[in-house]
């Protein structure tokens, strides 16, 4: 029988869950982009906003910590007992730009309700699911005045753009950092109706390519034939590098350190109903295969994000450009070093073109390692079991392929579990127009995390 402390939570949240959507909300409409220097402002205000409101839910040691002039980190904590477990929640009050602004149905930063849904930049990605576990902590604060468990909270500002400071900060903040668990949302649910626990991130390097092929750009005609044309020597070089067909990277030595992964069942009707909807949304044609969730999961990859050239404006220019620029990005699984990948592309890059040629190859960042865990972790078995008494469903472990930088960092500073509780829709639209974060999901969200508190008080890992 649930204790008496729950029960309050879980009644408190119901009463006041109209009020904990209008402080997400306010929230959303702080227009904290990282990657833009015009919004600095934006972001200094959204972390006092933050830092104030976490202190009005009654968390302790509320701070903001600066490490080498990178926006602030919120953090706060909540101490019952050594003896119990400590739990850091982990989230980012940073955004993605709003580009394109004119496919926006309302505006980015006006936060509005529509068909059980909160459209916003960030009401998913990842203001949404930290306002979760902060109000699950309100919950029991505003009832029985105390936690079950010791919590602690970072909530950092430069997620988006490569984590930089928390990164370099880790170690001058690790005995504040301190923990036995660290719990994140920041990763969808395997599909909008099935609720899943994430076990693991890929990693992620990004690559910018220069290619300058002769002096300057030449006619066409007066030159054509006789001359290097560089687009098409990139398009060789990209094309070489992967199987369009089948996404295998044809790089020598690419799958050198790459670990085998059980194969995740693709057959079972929740995973093939799954893939049927995102054939249907994507128009994935030959892509929608069995072999689909291992690739976007437990595979690397490599991928041309974007490649500029020669005269792309409206009309024609009879020219035969010197230059051209590519960008790369890479996924990579545990055991794939982020640093060992770099040089290997690169080098393959620079070896591809003429001796004449000048080729640059920069690493732009963010630099991330993968990140895995093991579903059978006690920690981890708490939170399904939450999620399985919250949404009344078999709870499904899945991968996740992106990247999430500063969790593979923690893994290394701090060897504890890694908790990755999804929450959203995967068609929730983070990083693209009109992102959303359902309603529906964000009530679930903070019932899982009052249970999972609940659940992490009433298991061995409080004996």
């Amino acid at each position: 029988m649930p204790d008496a402390q729950l029960t309050s939570a879980l009644s408190h949240f119901s009463t006041h869950f109209n009020g904990y959507i209008d402080d997400l909300m306010a929230c959303l409409k702080i227009p904290s982009i990282s990657a833009l220097p015009a919004h600095q402002s934006d972001m200094v205000n959204c972390a006092n906003h933050l830092a104030s409101h976490i202190t009005a839910i009654g968390l302790k040691n509320v701070q903001l910590l600066n490490h080498n002039d990178h926006p602030s980190m919120v953090y706060a904590d909540y101490i019952v007992d050594s003896k119990k477990p400590t739990l850091l929640f982990y989230g980012h009050y940073d955004v993605q730009p709003v580009d394109p602004l004119d496919k926006w149905e309302s505006p980015p930063f006006e936060p509005e309700i529509r068909h059980d849904a909160i459209y916003a930049r960030g009401a998913s990605d990842n203001k949404g699911m930290f306002y979760a576990q902060l109000k699950a902590l309100e919950s029991y604060l505003k009832t029985s005045g105390t936690l079950p468990i010791n919590v602690k909270v970072i909530i950092e500002g430069e997620e988006e753009v490569g984590s930089k400071g928390l990164v370099s900060g880790l170690t001058k903040f690790k005995d504040l950092l301190k923990h036995d668990a660290l719990v994140v949302s920041d990763s969808p649910m395997f599909s909008e109706s099935q609720a899943s626990i994430c076990t693991g991130f890929r990693g992620l390097i990004y690559l910018e390519c220069h290619v300058n092929a002769m002096n300057h750009d030449v006619h066409s005609g007066q030159m054509g034939g006789g001359v290097p044309n560089v687009i098409h020597y990139c398009s060789q070089c990209i094309a070489s590098m992967k199987d369009p067909k089948t996404n295998i990277i044809l790089i020598p030595g690419f799958y050198d350190d790459v670990l085998a992964h059980p194969p995740f069942n693709a057959t079972e009707p929740v995973a093939l109903a799954h893939l049927s909807q995102l054939d249907d949304h994507y128009r994935l044609s030959d892509h929608a295969n069995n072999a689909f969730f291992d690739n976007i999961w437990y595979r690397p990859t490599l991928d041309c994000n974007g490649i500029s050239s020669g005269y792309i404006n409206e009309g024609s220019k009879t020219v035969i450009p010197n230059t051209a620029m590519f960008k790369l990005s890479c996924r990579l699984v545990p055991n794939q070093d982020p640093k060992t990948i770099i040089q290997l592309v690169s080098g393959y890059i620079q070896d591809f073109f003429p001796s004449s040629f000048n080729v640059r190859v920069t690493s732009l960042g963010p630099l991330a390692k993968a990140a895995h865990v093991d579903e059978k972790n006690p920690y981890i078995q708490a939170a399904i079991q939450s999620l399985e008494t919250t949404h009344k469903m078999p709870i499904l472990c899945h991968g996740e392929g992106g990247s999430v930088p500063i969790l593979a960092e923690f893994q290394d500073q701090f060897n504890t579990p890694l908790v990755l509780i999804g929450l959203n829709a995967p068609n929730d639209n983070i990083h693209a127009p009109n992102e959303r974060f359902r309603v529906s999901h964000y009530k679930n969200a903070i019932e899982t995390y009052i249970r999972y508190l609940y659940q992490i008080d009433h298991s061995q890992l409080n004996q």
